[in-house]
Parts: C-alpha cells; sequence; structure tokens
C-alpha cells in the first residue's frame, strides 16, 4: 500500500493474519515509521533516505491467530497506532525545552 502521514485501520488489509493462521505459525506485529524515507518519481515508489532522519521501529509479541482473526487484527492496529503516538510525542519539543 501507498505510505500516508496517518494511521487508518481501514488501509490495513488481513493478509498476514490469513497467511499466519493457515500455516499454524504466530504474528509478530511490527511498527514502522516511515518519514525517513523520501517519496520516489512516482507516488509509491521508495525515494531516497533522509540520513538525517532517525528510523523508529518496535516489534510486538507474538500472537496466535484465534478463530477468524479479527481480535488480532484490531490488537496489530492498536500496537501500531500506540507506538507511533509514542514516537510523535517524544519528537515533539516541550514547553519546558523551548530553549528560552
Amino acid at each position: 500500500s501507498t505510505r500516508h502521514t496517518h494511521v487508518d485501520p481501514e488501509h490495513f488489509n488481513t493478509l498476514g493474519i490469513k497467511l499466519a493462521k493457515r500455516a499454524g505459525v504466530p504474528v509478530i506485529p511490527i511498527a514502522l515509521k516511515t518519514d525517513f524515507w523520501g517519496i520516489g518519481k512516482l507516488v509509491s515508489d521508495i525515494g531516497p533516505i533522509g540520513k538525517h532522519r532517525d528510523i523508529y521501529f518496535a516489534f510486538g509479541e507474538p500472537m496466535t491467530i484465534q478463530g477468524s482473526g479479527k481480535e488480532e487484527h484490531q490488537q496489530i492496529i492498536s500496537f501500531i497506532q500506540h507506538f507511533l503516538a509514542g514516537v510523535q510525542s517524544d519528537r515533539e519539543p516541550s514547553a519546558e525545552s523551548d530553549g528560552s
């Protein structure tokens, strides 16, 4: 999928859940902040790497898929949203550190 500046749960598909269930293996959630990647010539193309930008990523706990996997899918989306919200709040300067 094309990268977005915000997390929209509607853009997450369940392919990983389905593949893991079929293979009988756990899913390991990963959250990756991709703003260090520039946009290429095409909208979804990967452009140059911003060497001056930090890379943020995290792995969640492995999950065994139960039933249809809907609950696990929601847990993965929640994991990604919480991670990205935490990264964003860590990067925003606080009022106490405004340099004055």
